[in-house]
């Protein structure tokens, strides 16, 4: 074989083995995370004392793990259980089930992924903090687990350990459940809300708890929405302008006030927000022009700007082109065109998926094992902030980082697994890798600041 065909075949190798890196969805909730990329794998990481990693143990990982090998269309994490569609329609959980919210008719953690059901017409899941919702695609709605509250919407506040048909309309489109609410829009773009209320989460102008849906106002010009475990809700129009209500404690409706409001209130003048996410008490959105923006609590540093001060205005953390985001109980999630993860805020528990547990993240970062830069790109290979060479390498490279001293550096595989790990790095030093089998890694760069993460291909 000519040396011209073993360049191609080795380039175009490495081109799959990048593309498959890509993050199509993220997920975040209390400590965990969850991402499934382009070629339909699973990957879970961070928090996992009741199995909602899925991966038949109840250990923390701070990188991403594929979970099986099965592949998925959608996957959500709600408190601490995951709910996911497959790739031929159905519908599969794991995690935390003392309130039945896994749905397989028991109340027993799982920590692997159980088949709910036999029905493979599923289309959208949203777990919230102890319940479940879900869309077949004939329209109908079903849910299970805890009702305390009503957010079932089944005109009663009995838990249920299996899916129940919320009612017999078939006409819904969209859903989202709160901490312990649920809101739904139907094919009209009504917007209908049902469950807790202390805080006006329901945005129906009263506190009074109902447990069946009722019309979120009369608008029927609702484009998306998000209530994703928490106890505020954001929501664009078809017109671009975004809206809140519910809880504000941390200015996390973003009106400028403290306030809670229980009916839909215009945040700012601006018509061209494009997507928006919540965490426990803060909030996240794109404008059409692929800024991402931030605000409300920010305690540990989970709106992305640098400091841990709250917000109760919209502020842009970032230009570009975001693509997706994705909020957390105190971390966030987003995808950047061309380079796929980021993470940012609390990480005791590995949430933010950068093999460490230490500290939290005050600005967005890459995600191990998630990068759609291509291997020759000079964004990591000839970075300002960072000087790595040669690379690729054959068995001795050098680091270099503009910034001060490297506390630590790490190397992880394509899966995000540690192969070694080398503390107190001395600048300049020539690191061996002479020992590593030939492939694409990734180098985790620990410096007293920040932590940065780039590729290595070794020869």
């Amino acid at each position: 074989m000519s040396m011209k065909a073993r360049l191609f075949i080795v380039s175009f190798t490495l081109a799959l083995t990048v593309n498959a890196q890509c993050w199509k969805s993220l997920s975040g909730a209390f400590y965990c995370s969850l991402g499934i990329k382009t070629d339909g794998t699973l990957w879970t990481w961070g928090f996992n004392s009741n199995g909602q990693l899925g991966d038949g143990t109840n250990t923390d990982k701070t990188y991403p793990a594929p979970v099986n090998s099965f592949l998925w269309i959608d996957a959500q994490i709600g408190s601490k259980h995951v709910v996911a569609i497959r790739n031929n329609g159905t519908l599969w959980a794991w995690g935390w089930n003392d309130y039945g919210q896994l749905g397989d008719g028991t109340n027993i953690n799982k920590n692997t992924p159980i088949q709910i059901g036999t029905d493979n017409d599923w289309v959208a899941i949203s777990p919230g903090w102890y319940h479940t919702l879900a869309l077949k695609s004939n329209g109908t709605m079903w849910a299970w687990g805890h009702n305390s509250s009503g957010q079932l919407g089944n005109n009663t506040f009995t838990d249920s350990n299996v899916p129940i048909q919320i009612g017999n309309d078939n006409d819904w489109k969209e859903i989202s459940s709160g901490g312990v609410h649920s809101i739904a829009m139907k094919s009209d773009s009504t917007l209908w809300a049902w469950g807790y209320n202390q805080n006006g989460e329901l945005g129906n102008g009263n506190y009074t708890y109902y447990n069946y849906p009722i019309q979120c106002g009369t608008d029927s010009d609702w484009w998306k929405f998000s209530t994703k475990s928490g106890h505020h809700c954001l929501a664009i129009k078809g017109n671009g302008t975004l809206w809140a209500w519910g809880r504000n404690g941390y200015g996390e409706l973003g009106d400028g006030s403290f306030s809670n409001s229980n009916v839909a209130i215009q945040i700012g003048t601006a018509n061209d927000w494009k997507e928006v996410a919540i965490g426990a008490w803060h909030s996240l959105a794109i404008k059409n022009n692929g800024s991402l923006w931030a605000w409300g609590d920010n305690q540990n540093n989970q709106l992305g700007d640098g400091s841990t001060s709250a917000t109760n205005t919209p502020i842009q953390i970032s230009a570009g082109t975001w693509l997706g985001v994705y909020g957390g109980y105190y971390h966030s999630l987003a995808i950047h065109a061309g380079t796929s993860g980021f993470s940012w805020g609390y990480n005791l528990y590995g949430e933010l998926g950068n093999s460490s547990s230490n500290n939290s993240q005050s600005t967005p970062f890459f995600i191990n094992n998630g990068s759609c830069i291509p291997t020759n790109n000079t964004e990591f290979i000839n970075n300002p902030e960072v000087s790595i060479y040669p690379n690729p390498v054959k068995d001795e490279f050098n680091i270099q980082v503009n910034s001060g001293r490297i506390k630590s550096i790490s190397f992880t595989n394509s899966i995000g697994q540690e192969i070694f790990l080398i503390k107190n790095v001395e600048m300049g030093k020539k690191i061996n890798l002479s020992s590593l089998p030939s492939g694409l890694y990734f180098v985790n760069i620990q410096t007293p600041h920040e932590m940065i993460v780039r590729k290595i291909i070794k020869d």
